[in-house]
């Protein structure tokens, strides 16, 4: 693991950048707070496990690169704050979100890709839009994803690092009953 602990583990501010790992942040309860978040990992880039887990994102810069699943929380994921970029799995087994519980989304920015297969949107109680959608063709590392508005206007851009087949966004700037086109 980059980053464990058992119970609880804390980001608030400052820089991490785990460049090689199995799991990336491990812990019971996961709290991103602030700072900066750069992980590589093999298997989970986040991973909350153990007793009555809990992931929380309220603020950072956090960039997630994972060969399994992303942002993975055994319990429940929360999300209110902070700019996110997933560069999901390949592997169509694990997904850039996976979540056994809760998966609320109520502020931030969260752009990602990653394979097909098992991805996971946010649930019913979140209060901010998201999509997610599997593409009809599997899509090679470096093509941009962008997403507009219907008027043509850019909502979110990004360039994922890794080949990729759905797209997961969600940004204070999508509304409900807009329509988008990525």
């Amino acid at each position: 693991d980059g980053l464990h602990a058992d119970v609880s583990l804390t980001v608030s501010d400052g820089t991490v950048r785990i460049e090689s790992s199995y799991e990336g942040i491990e812990s019971e309860t996961i709290t991103l707070s602030g700072g900066t978040v750069a992980v590589t990992a093999a298997d989970d880039a986040v991973n909350g496990s153990g007793g009555s887990p809990l992931v929380t994102i309220s603020s950072g810069d956090i960039t997630l690169n994972s060969g399994g699943d992303s942002l993975d929380s055994n319990g429940s994921l929360y999300v209110s704050g902070g700019t996110i970029t997933v560069f999901g799995p390949e592997n169509s087994g694990n997904g850039m979100l996976d979540c056994d519980g809760v998966a609320e989304i109520t502020g931030g920015t969260l752009l990602g890709a990653g394979a097909s297969g098992m991805n996971q949107n946010f649930g019913g109680s979140s209060t901010q839009c998201s999509i997610l959608t599997d593409l009809s063709v599997r899509q090679s590392a470096g093509t941009t994803v962008t997403v507009t508005d219907s008027s043509g206007a850019e909502v979110a851009s990004y360039t994922p690092e890794k080949d990729f087949q759905c797209v997961i966004i969600s940004a204070p700037e999508l509304t409900v009953g807009e329509t988008y086109t990525i």
